[in-house]
């Protein structure tokens, strides 16, 4: 039974990259056209958002190939960063937004960050129908929570989400499906950087997504209150 789950998890995960490859092609040509476009404020929007897509081709092929690739990674603002995503979401009509907070420098790879931040966020507002999100830091630890008011996850069922292709039975995924990569990459790409990534439900509801990044040594980072 086992060896017959793992063929067709292997089936199911190259089919994926088969199809991730394939996109390529169209993207290539969609930045092609792009650049025709005479306004070039939404020429740059559009070219961001097909840089965001690639990216995540890029992703969803490293981590079918078995895992993600090793980028320089140099002193981020991961306020700013995760500001540039909920703005972004927020201003595409999503209801998405952010607490206030001062600069936490960070040294990580900025744009695997970005993707399993996005991922994350995307998910609250796709399964919790909003997503609200802080950062703050701890003597340990900078932690970023992503907060929805969905209908939560079964307890049960609160690691088993992180495994690929994953699929919950209960309402909160039944309207939406998917195939369960978004959070496996997600938790890979932090667990690159050295960080954790857990999943709790909330007392007063909906369900909680925890980023915890050990803190850098060299005193670059802000100290917490």
């Amino acid at each position: 039974m086992q060896a017959r789950l793992r063929g067709m998890i292997d089936d199911r995960t190259k089919m994926l990259a088969a199809i991730s490859h394939d996109f390529r092609t169209p993207l290539t040509l969609l930045r092609l056209r792009v650049e025709n476009v005479d306004d070039p404020v939404e020429r740059e929007k559009m070219l961001s958002t097909i840089a965001d897509l690639d990216a995540m081709v890029a992703a969803t092929l490293e981590f079918a190939s078995g895992g993600a690739k090793q980028a320089p990674r140099r002193p981020t603002d991961l306020t700013a960063l995760v500001a540039s995503i909920t703005d972004d979401l927020a201003d595409g009509g999503l209801p998405v937004s952010m607490e206030a907070a001062r600069p936490v420098i960070h040294e990580c790879d900025p744009a695997t960050l970005k993707r399993a931040l996005t991922n994350l966020i995307d998910n609250a507002v796709k399964y919790g129908g909003s997503a609200t999100v802080a950062i703050r830091e701890t003597l340990q630890a900078i932690e970023i929570t992503i907060d929805d008011t969905g209908p939560g996850i079964p307890e049960e069922e609160l690691t088993h989400v992180f495994e690929p292709l994953y699929r919950l039975e209960s309402s909160r995924s039944r309207e939406t499906g998917g195939m369960g990569l978004g959070l496996a990459i997600a938790l890979s790409i932090i667990r690159a950087h050295g960080g954790r990534l857990t999943l709790s439900n909330r007392p007063q509801g909906g369900l909680r997504a925890l980023i915890a990044l050990p803190k850098m040594q060299t005193g670059s980072a802000h100290k917490g209150p």
